[in-house]
Formats: C-alpha cells, structure tokens, sequence
C-alpha cells in the first residue's frame, strides 16, 4: 500500500505526504502533513514558549558551531536585498556552491590584501554600475577593503590612492592575478 487518505480532507495521498507515527497500525499518521501543519506549528510554538531558556541556549549552541555558514548566509543575504534594490540581475547561487568557488579560487582570504579576518561579499565590478550578483563577479574581501573599495572599479581601488594601510609591496601583483582568475569577463581596467 503506497497511499492512503487523509481523514480531513479525504484526499488519497502517497505515504510520503503523512508524518510518521508508529502507534499507528500503518506507522503513518491519519492526517496529510498539509492538514496537520497548523497542529504541528502550535505545538512547536507552544513548547518554545514554554522552554524560552532551552530554545535560546540551543539557539546560542547553533550560532557558535556555524559562525562561518551564518556569516556566509547573511552576506548572500545582504548582497541578494541590494541587487533587489538596485534592480541588478541576480544569478542564483547557493551557501555550498559560494564555498566551493571561494575555498577553489581564493583559500578564504581576502583577496585584496590577504587577511582571513572578517570576510565579506566583494563584487569586482560593483552592482550599482552595472555589475551582477552572480559567482563569477564576487570574491571575498575583508570588511576594511570592501568599504575601502564601495563602488570603484578595481583599477582605481588598486592604484593606490584608496588602499587601506594593511596592503604591502606586492599585493597589487596578487590582487591582479587573482581578480584575472577569478572574474575577469567583469574587470574594468587594464594592468
């Protein structure tokens, strides 16, 4: 037997579309998840309210695990709600695929002057001229060369002028050969 009815809305389901419940001769429960779901979140709700001080330690157990994946979600985050605002195209890409292309091309280091503190969300060629939201035009950059950069083309943000002090002899040199690497269909300046 591969479906079943849900007593609610007498709809015959797949059995995939029932919770699990093994007091029940079948193990699947006898409402669709569709007709449970509103059961299911107050009661979820309910037991949160009720265990305000576990939820907020599990809470706190969580953030410090995945420091990384929730500075990560929260740059995507922030860089998809400009583009939006800025009406750039966005091509979709996903927390796992950002941390392959950055672990392959750039060794989770900021590709400006090298630090591994603080990374965010650097678009080569910025959005708000003309840039897109996609993998092949972000590269990680420390807090302190990203603001430095804003909306500069790379060239200009290099040359000097703009280059937080962290930068030594050299990093020019880096900087190109990764940027040409790593984005190059987006660079807007010549060596």
């Amino acid at each position: 037997m591969s479906t079943k009815t849900c007593t609610k809305c007498r709809t015959l389901k797949p059995l995939d579309d029932f919770y699990r419940d093994s007091s029940r001769s079948d193990g699947r429960s006898h409402q669709c998840k569709e007709c449970k779901r509103p059961k299911v979140r107050a009661t979820v709700r309910e037991w949160k309210a009720a265990n305000r001080q576990a939820t907020l330690a599990q809470k706190a157990r969580y953030r410090s695990r995945h420091k990384g994946r929730i500075a990560i979600d929260n740059a995507i985050r922030q860089a998809k709600r400009t583009a939006d605002r800025l009406g750039v195209n966005t091509e979709p890409y996903t927390v796992a695929e950002l941390v392959e292309a950055w672990g392959e091309r750039h060794e989770w280091h900021c590709v400006y002057c090298g630090t591994a503190d603080a990374l965010s969300i650097d678009h080569v060629h910025p959005m708000n001229r003309g840039g897109v939201n996609a993998l092949a035009n972000i590269v990680p950059a420390c807090v302190a060369c990203n603001q430095s950069k804003r909306s500069k083309p790379v060239g200009e943000f290099l040359a000097g002028k703009h280059v937080p002090e962290v930068h030594g002899p050299g990093r020019y040199a880096h900087a190109v050969n990764v940027l040409h690497r790593a984005a190059s269909p987006f660079l807007d300046f010549q060596e």
